[in-house]
């Protein structure tokens, strides 16, 4: 679920948790063959991960979730309760819920491997990669107090028009959107489109969970859905995801990735197209993340007349989609998580009966 990368001056030091010796050493061997890596140890199951995570203090873990014995959650219930560190999690695609489960227990991201066999690991090398580096720059401690240059900031106002919001998320969102969707009130009655970078397979089962969160409905996103108040739609993985006006009426609209498209779900396509088709009655919402997708997005909603919040430092486990945002002059307001939710309904609260 990583974006771009940021570099690092130190060597990432990883441990590998996997109690198959094919991805064991086929991971291992993948960053040791690279610089900036410093593979400080592998582990065949959970205990042999607390011990190496405990006596080795590593940088990052990449863990699998299905062990014999001591199983993955229980490497991640200790490592959160003991010796936080960010963890990815590398586990089979048919585990989705398990890694639902284990983004919740404290895992910064995950990556869905393959079934053994020729060449299959070369599939998500680069996932890993980019995983790994984007979780060696998380903040696993929980966030920081807000600064004093945040409380100085304006805060949002009413606007007589909200059509959408739209929401863009990275490393770190499943966990912030759950948030949001718990924390939003009856008042914000309008349609939520989601743009979370995450693979083809999750997004449906995310869009549930979601639902469960809160009081809006969630639901994958199809093509040609109507966007209906009280609705959040979750972009597939894999796919873009805009909004279209059709005869007059606004759509959902997915097609295949372009072959420009960095990412898919892509959160600059999603907040441009919404940029267009409702103006100054666009919300946006950049979350944590890597990299700096929805930065342009977000500077064509504001030239609409529209609004963007971003999730400031204070929170973000990786601050970067949001500094992105705000340094392209994309972002009307930085906010910490706990504080987006009422923010969006003071935004909407003056479109109520319009």
């Amino acid at each position: 679920m990583s974006g771009g990368i940021q570099s690092r001056t130190t060597a990432i030091r990883i441990a590998i948790v996997d109690d198959s010796p094919y991805y064991r050493q086929r991971i291992a061997r993948l960053f040791r063959r690279l610089e900036n890596f410093d593979v400080i140890g592998v582990a065949a199951d959970g205990e042999d991960a607390i011990r190496l995570i405990a006596h080795e203090r590593p940088d990052v873990a990449v863990l699998d979730l299905q062990m014999p014995g001591v199983d993955g959650f229980a490497v991640l219930r200790w490592a959160m309760a003991t010796a936080p560190l960010p963890i990815v999690v590398c586990s089979s695609m048919s585990d989705r819920e398990s890694v639902f489960r284990a983004l919740d227990l404290g895992a910064v991201d995950f990556v869905a491997k393959p079934a053994p066999g020729p060449g299959a690991l070369a599939l998500v090398e680069s996932q890993i990669l980019q995983s790994v580096r984007a979780a060696s720059l998380a903040r696993v401690d929980g966030g920081r107090p807000p600064s004093a240059d945040r409380r100085r900031a304006k805060p949002p106002v009413a606007r007589s028009r909200v059509g959408i919001i739209a929401i863009a998320a990275s490393t770190g969102g499943p966990a912030a959107l759950q948030r949001i969707a718990h924390g939003l009130s009856d008042d914000v009655s309008v349609p939520i489109v989601v743009a979370q970078h995450m693979p083809s397979g999750f997004t449906r089962l995310f869009a549930e969970r979601l639902a469960r969160q809160g009081r809006y409905d969630a639901v994958e996103a199809a093509d040609g859905d109507l966007l209906l108040p009280g609705t959040m739609y979750v972009a597939p993985g894999g796919m873009r995801t805009t909004v279209r006006s059709h005869d007059s009426v606004p759509r959902i609209s997915v097609e295949p990735r372009g072959a420009d498209d960095v990412y898919a779900p892509s959160a600059d396509s999603l907040f441009a197209s919404v940029a267009e088709v409702y103006g100054d009655a666009a919300v946006g919402v950049v979350l944590t993340g890597m990299g700096d997708d929805g930065s342009h997005g977000s500077v064509d909603i504001r030239r609409r007349g529209g609004y963007v919040l971003a999730e400031s430092s204070d929170t973000a486990l990786i601050y970067g989609m949001p500094r992105a945002a705000t340094a392209t002059g994309g972002t009307d307001i930085e906010l910490p998580l706990s504080e987006i939710p009422e923010a969006l309904a003071a935004l909407v609260s003056g479109s109520r009966g319009r």
